[in-house]
């Protein structure tokens, strides 16, 4: 087992977590100085660092006890080789094109939650706590379907987080170039009111 790897995968989940902890301790702070916004980028670096991490921390697990797998099992013939499962282009699209639309969905859905915070009706209180949790829930799944590729390799399933991240970084450079504002979007202010 690789102890540097090891002891920077811990440094990098306690940088994670402690980042969300302290957003969380001053959400208030924050909100008032810098918005929702930063509040999220803040909450979604955290995360994303505190599941690095982890998949780190995972992945030397799985060679350190993959490779006393193999010094326990008795020395096969040096003719046999195991076969190694290739993936497939179109799984690797379809994985890739996965994650890229979740990165996308999830950071509209967020946009669309800080600007419902600022319409003042019960709908949009309750679209802005669903908006949350949608993207909450499509990071959680994009991150379990990357972990499942730690276990199947062969699938693509790793290539979900990371056009996920890929996917939420154009959708927020995208939206900040074009400095769209949903507030301005009649439809979107009609359907909360």
């Amino acid at each position: 087992m690789n102890v540097v790897k090891m002891g920077l995968a811990a440094v990098i989940v306690s940088i994670g977590s402690l980042t969300v902890k302290f957003v969380n301790e001053n959400y208030e702070t924050i909100r008032d100085y810098a918005g929702i916004n930063a509040i999220s980028g803040f909450v979604f670096a955290g995360v994303l660092m505190l599941l690095f991490g982890i998949f780190m921390m995972g992945r030397e697990f799985f060679r350190w006890s993959a490779g006393s797998a193999q010094a326990a099992a008795p020395q096969r013939s040096a003719n046999v080789e195991q076969p190694v499962r290739q993936t497939s282009n179109r799984a690797k699209l379809i994985f890739s094109l996965l994650g890229f639309s979740f990165g996308m969905i999830a950071m509209l859905v967020m946009f669309m939650s800080a600007a419902a915070q600022f319409i003042e009706t019960e709908k949009a209180d309750l679209a802005e706590g669903g908006g949350i949790l949608i993207a909450a829930l499509l990071v959680i799944v994009s991150a379990l379907i990357g972990m499942v590729g730690l276990f199947l390799r062969g699938y693509a399933l790793g290539r979900v987080p990371v056009y996920f991240v890929i996917g939420a970084g154009l959708t927020i450079t995208t939206v900040r170039l074009l400095r769209i504002n949903m507030l301005e979007w009649q439809f979107f202010t009609v359907l909360l009111q």
